[in-house]
């Protein structure tokens, strides 16, 4: 299928960009922008033609469309995540992180019956999830924008994109956390070892004088 070689070509102009930019938030840019443009071909392509059966609409809005939908969900959240990162101490930075992870979970537990209808592959709600036939029962708390076109939406496959951005998310906001007081990949630990840089008489002065103030004995 046509849309389907499109998504696939768009997941690997995606790694491309990865490999080559490693600015997170120019990589983010970049990405959105393939991101719609797939989006609009998509929209355009959709309008002009009638599906065959339900089950070619399903797989339009739950696998094709995902891809460039729930990466244009996660570059979006990852390049708000990175401009709005601290540039304090470490315990500022962990509490950015914290409170973006805090969040997410929150939406996570508001939505446990669909994930688990997604991680267990389920399958008999999906002409009521991914038709646009039942549009108008999705839940606007799921949507970031009130308004979504119903020509080219579903009651959730937004929420589904999101759920896998999420996902990607938390990933990546846990390894943030976790390379925070790394140095260069490793784990930067303060030095204990003290040297001497004075002549052996100075040592000799400073332990005369420190045995003579009771100090040491």
């Amino acid at each position: 299928m046509e849309l389907q070689l499109l998504s696939q070509e768009l997941s690997e102009e995606l790694a491309r960009i990865q490999s080559i930019t490693k600015d997170v938030v120019k990589r983010s840019d970049l990405s959105i922008v393939l991101c719609r443009n797939l989006l609009i071909k998509f929209k355009r392509h959709i309008s002009k033609i009638k599906f065959h059966s339900p089950t070619e609409e399903i797989h339009f809005f739950k696998r094709a469309k995902q891809i460039p939908l729930s990466n244009l969900v996660y570059f979006f959240e990852l390049k708000s995540f990175e401009i709005h990162y601290p540039k304090g101490s470490d315990s500022t930075k962990k509490k950015y992180i914290n409170r973006k992870l805090k969040k997410v979970n929150e939406f996570f537990s508001r939505i446990l019956d669909f994930i688990q209808y997604i991680v267990l592959e389920k399958t008999y709600l999906d002409t009521h999830y991914f038709t646009r036939e039942f549009f108008d029962e999705f839940n606007i708390t799921h949507a970031r924008y009130y308004f979504r076109d119903p020509d080219f939406s579903t009651s959730h496959d937004l929420l589904l994109a999101k759920l896998n951005a999420n996902r990607r998310l938390i990933a990546y906001m846990d390894q943030r956390l976790s390379n925070i007081g790394k140095l260069n990949g490793q784990i930067a630990i303060p030095s204990n070892r003290l040297n001497w840089t004075g002549s052996k008489t100075d040592m000799t002065e400073l332990a005369y004088a420190l045995k003579s103030s009771g100090a040491i004995n």
